[in-house]
């Protein structure tokens, strides 16, 4: 009888074997998933952080057009302000270079002379002639008539 049972218990031993082998593969593949899950963890807190920083790059770069354009608008105003401003002191500026060239024509500065300050020539009488020295120092641009 046992010559027998010897094929079965044969197979019966093979199965044990075949199933701690599997057991064991089992668990082994248990164990990769396990490993295979926490490098996909691994990786999506990492593409998590590569897409955070990609964000905040983009922000920055956002807030510098931003901050950059805000600066140049108030740069063009004061632009605009500044020439402007150039523009009436230039119309002021050629006014008083007109007042100016008025105040030493001759015609005008007798009108006034006569009009407003109520000043006259003078006569022969009140005219003094003096003889030109060479002592002491005065400066003179012109001749005296």
């Amino acid at each position: 009888m046992n010559a027998i049972n010897w094929p079965y218990e044969q197979k019966k031993f093979f199965s044990v074997n075949r199933f701690e082998e599997l057991v064991y593969n089992k668990n082994k593949f248990i164990r990769m998933e396990k490993k295979k899950k926490k490098i996909l963890k691994i990786f999506d807190v990492f593409l998590v952080f590569i897409a955070s920083l990609f964000f905040c790059y983009f922000v920055f770069v956002a807030f510098s057009a931003i901050t950059c354009n805000v600066v140049l608008n108030n740069k063009n105003r004061m632009e605009i302000r500044l020439e402007a401003e150039l523009e009436g002191i230039k119309a002021k500026n050629k006014i008083l270079m007109e007042d100016i060239s008025n105040m030493i024509d001759k015609d005008y500065v007798k009108n006034v002379a006569y009009l407003r300050l109520s000043m006259f020539m003078p006569s022969e009488e009140n005219i003094i002639y003096y003889d030109k020295t060479n002592v002491g120092y005065v400066r003179q641009y012109d001749t005296i008539r």
